[in-house]
C-alpha cells in the first residue's frame, strides 16, 4: 500500500477492552493533507483492527503538542518511552514533515526503525530521509541538525534486536513483513 501524502510514523498505543487483557499496539499515522487517505488493516492478536489513516492525522498533532507543551516528556501511553520528532523534506512534494518515532539510543547514537507497524512497504518519513539525508531532529527540549544514515545489514540486525528486546512489538512486525525493516542512524552535526 503506497500513501499519497503526509508522514507516517510509529506509535505506541494501549488499547483495553472488557474482553481482552491491555495490548501494545504500534500504529502507523498518516498526516492528512485534505486527500483521503487509505485504511489500513492491522493484525493484533487474534483479531483485526481496522486503522482510519484519515483521523490519524489530528492524533499526530495532539502528540506533536504535548511534546512540545512538556518539553519532550509525554504521558499516557506514551510516558517513559524516547519519543523524538523528525523533521524531514517529503521525498516528492519537498515540504516540510515532521514525524513523531520511538528511537533507542546506544552510546550517544540514535536509531530509528522504518517498521511501519510490520506493513509490506516503507513509511513515508523513510523515503523522505534516502531523497533528502539532511533532517532536523527534536528530542526533549534540543532541537539539532542531522543526517539520515541507512546503517549496514550487520548492524540493522544488531540495532533492531536491541529495540526488540526493549519493545516487543518490534518483534512482532518484523515476523509480519516479509520486507527488512530498515534502520537510521540520525548523525548529529
Amino acid at each position: 500500500m503506497f500513501l499519497n501524502s503526509g508522514a507516517i510514523i510509529m506509535l505506541v498505543i494501549s488499547i483495553v477492552k472488557k474482553s481482552i487483557s491491555p495490548l501494545s499496539v504500534h500504529v502507523g499515522y498518516h498526516a492528512d493533507n485534505g486527500k483521503k487517505a487509505e485504511t489500513m488493516t492491522q493484525n493484533v492478536n487474534a483479531g483485526n483492527r481496522e486503522i482510519d489513516w484519515n483521523r490519524q492525522g489530528d492524533w499526530n498533532r495532539k502528540v506533536i503538542e504535548e511534546f512540545h507543551a512538556n518539553g519532550g516528556k509525554m504521558s499516557g501511553p506514551f510516558a517513559g518511552s524516547s519519543l523524538l520528532l523528525l523533521y524531514t523534506t517529503g521525498a516528492k512534494s519537498g515540504q516540510p514533515r515532521t514525524s513523531p518515532l520511538m528511537y533507542y539510543r546506544e552510546n550517544g547514537r540514535i536509531f530509528i526503525f522504518a517498521s511501519k507497524a510490520g506493513a509490506p512497504t516503507n513509511p513515508d518519513w523513510y523515503h523522505n530521509i534516502v531523497a533528502h539525508p539532511e533532517v532536523t531532529v527534536e528530542i526533549g527540549t534540543e532541537k539539532f541538525p542531522a543526517t539520515g544514515v541507512v546503517v549496514g545489514e550487520e548492524e540493522r540486525a544488531q540495532m533492531y534486536a536491541k529495540q526488540a528486546a526493549l519493545s516487543p512489538q518490534f518483534a512482532e512486525y518484523e515476523k509480519t513483513t516479509t520486507r527488512k525493516i530498515p534502520v537510521v542512524e540520525l548523525i548529529k552535526k
